[in-house]
């Protein structure tokens, strides 16, 4: 399925779920999954509303990814060290089973879910590199180190 898309070979890095509880209260910082070759699929179980679902910035950013994979909170820092004085940001709202696919380096954060339902998100993390060609481009050891151990409890 994946050569009827891609000339190139896709290589199935992680994939999992993420569930957020009803009544959480804090905003995921800031940052990008992994590295900016690596794009990650969600597909949603429930719901997306404005009340629990993503946020993203549209533009990809200039700067390089911090050796902590997370950016600053605080957008007005990040606008500042891209030199721009506004920044565009998007929120996905869909039904489930949706499929959403984020472009590799895509800014983006998860919000508190102040809905009346737990969100569920499978997720699938993707990249054309082979795991050893990751290896040596991960700018994060803890990235890397935790890539290998999901991938060593895979076997």
């Amino acid at each position: 399925m994946v050569k009827e898309f891609y000339e190139e070979p896709i290589y199935l890095i992680l994939y999992g779920f993420f569930i957020s509880p009803v009544g959480s209260t804090t905003y995921q910082t800031w940052h990008y999954d992994f590295d900016d070759t690596f794009s990650t699929i969600f597909i949603p179980l429930t719901k997306l509303t404005s009340k629990n679902s993503t946020q993203f910035v549209r533009k990809k950013l200039k700067q390089e990814m911090p050796s902590s994979s997370y950016f600053d909170k605080d957008l007005n820092v990040i606008m500042q060290k891209e030199g721009v004085k506004h920044m565009e940001i998007s929120q996905i709202i869909c039904d489930p089973f949706s499929i959403l696919k984020l472009y590799p380096a895509c800014l983006h954060r998860g919000i508190p879910n102040t809905d009346d339902f737990q969100r569920v998100m499978f997720y699938i993390g993707v990249n054309s590199f082979k795991m050893t060609e990751i290896r040596e481009n991960l700018n994060n050891k803890m990235t890397e180190t935790r890539i290998l151990n999901l991938l060593k409890d895979e076997k």
